[in-house]
């Protein structure tokens, strides 16, 4: 699941919006 953890790298950098 590589693109569930990069969804989450991007989630904790750029924040909930």
């Amino acid at each position: 699941m590589i693109l569930l953890t990069s969804y989450s790298f991007h989630f904790i950098v750029y924040g909930p919006q």
